[in-house]
């Protein structure tokens, strides 16, 4: 969905690792937060966690705050920080675009559990199970989203995942470009409560704690504008611009590869 690295944190220690100084702070608008270091932030990697009695913990990825070799941090990005202050506000608005090919769609279109029609709340799952944020979603309880809408919106009605072949819009069960009432995709919304445990990464990738069913969601048929789910998008249907549907041979390759097509409804 966002921005992404090649390489995944790791939290071991290893002879090369640069011991943080002690007394590490990191001040924002003249606040002091305490933090811990999680990993080998001095050299780049890892987390700086914030932990407060009675609230989540709130990360930052080592990248995102400097000077290095210094115990007196400040977030590096002014736009970051921006997002930072709304959070503590509790004014911090996050955008998370599923894809109708996602491994975690049906609890988001259908409910958790599912019905069609839903009964029950519309639900973002996470991948992972651990309890720190991770550039690699597939291994963390954390879900990304963007504080930019449009970054959402691309995510929401993009063809292909990160887990090509498989995650592809085409095998998507009952996916048909001519079928008005298919849905391509959705974003999810939601006003970040200030105690909920958060990992800020940069200016458009900021994770929460999930499962999350606090969301307000749209969703995107083949009708809709691509003007309409952000505005610096040609004003064409979803259908114009999304791929052919494969051939009968392509899904029978398909299903005996990963078994079915993907996300049939309940």
């Amino acid at each position: 969905m966002l921005k992404r690295i090649a390489n995944k944190f790791t939290f071991s220690a290893s002879t090369t690792t640069q011991q943080p100084p002690p007394g590490l702070t990191l001040t924002i608008q003249g606040n002091p937060y305490p933090l811990t270091a999680l990993g080998d932030t001095e050299g780049g990697a890892g987390f700086y966690k914030y932990s407060r009695s009675g609230a989540g913990d709130v990360f930052f990825d080592a990248t995102s705050l400097g000077p290095r070799g210094q115990a007196h941090k400040t977030i590096s990005d002014s736009e970051l920080e921006k997002y930072v202050v709304q959070y503590f506000a509790g004014d911090l608005v996050l955008y998370r675009g599923v894809a109708s090919w996602h491994p975690k769609w049906v609890p988001l279109r259908y409910g958790n559990p599912p019905t069609n029609p839903p009964r029950n709340p519309l639900t973002l799952e996470p991948l992972g199970t651990k309890n720190e944020p991770n550039f690699d979603t597939h291994e963390t309880l954390f879900i990304p989203f963007s504080p930019v809408q449009a970054v959402a919106a691309g995510a929401a009605i993009s063809k292909t995942g990160m887990n090509t072949p498989r995650d592809d819009i085409r095998y998507v069960y009952g996916y048909d470009r001519t079928d008005k009432e298919f849905i391509v995709g959705a974003v999810a919304k939601i006003n970040v409560p200030e105690k909920m445990a958060v990992g800020f990464f940069n200016a458009t990738e900021v994770q929460l704690l999930g499962p999350l069913t606090n969301l307000s969601v749209r969703f995107f048929e083949m009708t809709s504008l691509m003007s309409d789910i952000a505005p610096e998008y040609p004003p064409q249907p979803l259908s114009d611009v999304l791929p052919p549907e494969p051939t009968q041979a392509e899904k029978n390759e398909f299903i005996t590869k990963f078994g079915s097509l993907l996300n049939p409804p309940p």
